[in-house]
């Protein structure tokens, strides 16, 4: 690649310099400034827009059960009917939720090929363009997710077993002491490992994202510019930027659900191939991933 190319794909590296988590106005700020680069060459895209969720929610989930047998427990049902009283109340609060899902966009656009043969093969271009930044170093990340890995588990089935005396608790009303003070001591717990967890891994204030992913997002704008100006003889060309990548590649899975039957029709998918571009120039892209699922 030329050096002119290599400085355009640090100037929207440098560009790209703020913070890009899913469902913020920086998400927003970064596709709007991608589609932009798209639009200087002619270049006609599309904006996609999903709704996702993951494990945080089932979490606030079991809070919620959680808060419901803690009302049937104490019959403190005045707590919740002032609960939906305050929130339907006033506008802003009516738009209040703890497992709202949460919104974010793909943007993508078609090169097709010179000449169209019917099924055509695909080459399919990905990057992801949101961030998520960390304060401790990866390798620390990745103790403290083996260690709270450790925890979660025997957790969640302490609070299986417990919801379980619960119920039964409230069936024959017994109001056991023991049952009570177990339940109070597990929430702590939980609220102090995801406490833990948001404070020592998650900074918001530094969301730059400069190899994971804008390396990915500007190698895209300045290829698919290339391909543009010399489309390929029989292979279309799609390149996709998705967004919430860092929450379980939400935008990648939301775009194989819209299109994956379209592909299938108008595509050679055997013929076909997917690439990845994410954390250009850096060891990390090598070697396995860390969370509460490892993947290759």
């Amino acid at each position: 690649m030329s050096s002119t190319n290599n400085q355009k794909i640090l100037e929207h590296v440098k560009s790209l310099a703020f913070n890009r988590l899913a469902s913020t106005t920086g998400e927003t700020r970064a596709i709007n400034y991608i589609k932009s680069e798209l639009e200087k060459e002619n270049i006609d895209s599309k904006i996609e827009h999903f709704s996702f969720t993951g494990y945080r929610r089932v979490i606030m989930r079991i809070l919620y059960t959680l808060l419901i047998c803690y009302l049937l427990l104490f019959r403190l049902f005045l707590i919740l009917i002032s609960y939906y009283i305050i929130r339907n109340l006033f506008e802003v609060t009516r738009r209040f939720s703890l497992i709202k899902k949460e919104e974010s966009k793909n943007l993508y656009t078609i090169i097709s090929a010179k000449k169209k043969n019917h099924p055509q093969p695909t080459i399919i271009f990905s990057a992801h363009y949101d961030s998520f930044a960390s304060i401790l170093p990866y390798k620390l990340q990745n103790f403290f997710f083996f260690l709270f890995k450790a925890i979660i588990l025997p957790y969640l089935g302490i609070m299986i077993l417990i919801s379980s005396l619960l119920i039964i608790d409230f069936i024959y009303q017994t109001y056991s002491l023991l049952i009570i003070n177990l339940t109070v001591i597990s929430s702590i717990i939980q609220f102090i490992i995801i406490l833990f967890i948001i404070i020592l891994l998650i900074d918001v204030k530094k969301v730059y994202g400069s190899i994971d992913n804008a390396s990915g997002v500007s190698i895209l704008i300045e290829l698919v510019k290339k391909v543009k100006k010399t489309p390929l003889e029989n292979i279309d060309v799609i390149f996709i930027w998705t967004g919430a990548e860092e929450w379980g590649t939400k935008g990648s899975k939301s775009f194989y659900k819209t299109h994956s039957k379209k592909l299938k029709k108008n595509n050679d998918l055997n013929r076909s191939y997917g690439i990845n571009i994410d954390m250009v120039g850096t060891y990390i892209g090598l070697i396995d991933e860390i969370g509460l699922k490892k993947k290759k």
